[in-house]
């Protein structure tokens, strides 16, 4: 199984972000649209004065990242979740979506 160790970059608008997994490899992955808000969430994207400022991979419990695929390689879909800022609320007024579907581009 292939885990991923950290958020490595974050493109403008978080439009795409790319993750390093434990053997060293890097994932890119695209938005692509809305989900449903029940949808369990492996990423966090941080925003500030409605930009990105950071994005952080979501642990269970115990500790483990939530951001983990089967044999050699990630998961092909993920959600990430908007965490906005709790003094600015620009995500509401812009319409953004709090949780979005990303897909594996690289």
């Amino acid at each position: 199984m292939s885990a991923a160790k950290q958020v490595r970059e974050i493109g403008p608008r978080m439009e795409w972000f790319s993750v390093e997994d434990h053997d060293g490899k890097v994932w890119r992955y695209q938005r692509v649209g809305t989900l449903d808000l029940a949808e369990p969430t492996q990423v966090e994207a941080h925003y500030a004065h409605g930009s990105p400022i950071r994005a952080v991979l979501v642990r269970d419990d115990d500790g483990h990242v939530m951001l983990h695929g089967q044999g050699g390689g990630m998961p092909r879909s993920i959600v990430v979740e908007h965490i906005d800022d709790p003094h600015s609320p620009l995500l509401g007024l812009m319409g953004i979506s709090p949780k979005e579907e990303y897909v594996l581009v690289a």
